[in-house]
């Protein structure tokens, strides 16, 4: 059983139980990052919604992002946002710069610096962040097409918004690999 077949998913995260110890293993966790998202809620105050808007959608002009509901009304942090290409281009616009956007810190250099480091536990993980050392790249991919890529070396922000059915994952995402990241790559250094 998942978080995403969960009418109340905040509740589902709150009385799972482990199944690894921490730091043992790297399994990537829906249910991990929506508990992420109870603790900024708890932190804040507010939902994570009102969270997210205050602290990074409106300062980066993001006003067409909303993240969206589970049936029982709480907000689904692990994925889902409804977003535009402008607004996710902002998020790779943000740490292209390290964390300013009009003069504005929004997010510490540092922390946007330590979200690119690999986990102990996965080499192509950092926070929230899937890295590819082979394209020199860091990315946010969504399960149905969506994705923000960041090119360090090259400057280069690259966002793309599909809806794909992802019930036949051989013929719908496995353009989201590395050999997808490479060809990126290799476009840009040839033009």
């Amino acid at each position: 059983e998942s978080v995403l077949a969960q009418d109340n998913m905040n509740a589902f995260v709150l009385q799972m139980k482990l199944d690894t110890l921490p730091g043992s293993t790297f399994s990537y966790s829906n249910e991990g990052v929506q508990l992420l998202g109870i603790l900024i809620e708890r932190v804040c105050g507010k939902t994570a919604n009102a969270c997210f808007n205050e602290k990074l959608f409106a300062p980066l002009d993001m006003d067409s992002t909303r993240l969206f509901k589970d049936k029982a009304g709480n907000d689904v942090v692990y994925g889902g946002c409804q977003t535009t290409l402008e607004d996710a281009a902002q998020i790779g616009l943000l740490v292209s710069k390290k964390g300013k956007y009009k003069d504005r810190q929004i997010v510490s250099a540092q922390w946007i610096d330590d979200s690119f480091i690999a986990s102990p536990k996965a080499s192509f993980y950092g926070y929230l962040w899937w890295l590819d050392p082979n394209s020199n790249s860091v990315a946010a991919m969504g399960d149905f097409g969506q994705m923000t890529i960041y090119f360090p070396d090259l400057d280069l922000i690259f966002v793309r918004q599909q809806s794909c059915n992802n019930r036949d994952r051989t013929k719908n995402l496995n353009w989201m690999g590395p050999d997808f990241l490479k060809l990126l790559r290799s476009i840009v250094n040839e033009g």
